[in-house]
């Protein structure tokens, strides 16, 4: 179900700056937007910010396959989580240095 756009901003309105109100992100157009959230929180350290970015860039399956489920229930800590686990499991594929602790199994 697509919903009609409706073009047509409404003149003295600028559009993306919204009111303040709680720290929510409002809904996403792009899965970068998320990388600054990511660093800040401390979800992702170091160069994982950057090694995110690279997956975006070279639309990394299952990076889309986040993304895809986010456009139809658009669930930010759902993406962020999978976001995060990507990253931490392409850093062990390229040979990233240090064990880190096995995570636990996804849910569903």
């Amino acid at each position: 179900g697509t919903e009609p756009s409706t073009p047509g901003i409404s003149p003295g309105s600028t559009p993306g700056v919204s009111p303040a109100r709680p720290r929510q992100l409002s809904r996403l157009t792009d899965v970068s937007q998320l990388i600054p959230e990511l660093s800040s929180s401390g979800a992702l350290v170091g160069t994982e910010g950057l090694l995110l970015q690279q997956l975006i860039e070279e639309k990394h399956h299952i990076v889309r396959a986040a993304w895809e489920v986010y456009e139809v229930d658009p669930n930010v800590e759902e993406l962020m989580e999978t976001l995060v686990h990507v990253v931490k499991l392409e850093k062990v594929g390229c040979g990233g240095a240090g064990g880190g602790t096995g995570g636990a199994g996804g849910s569903g």
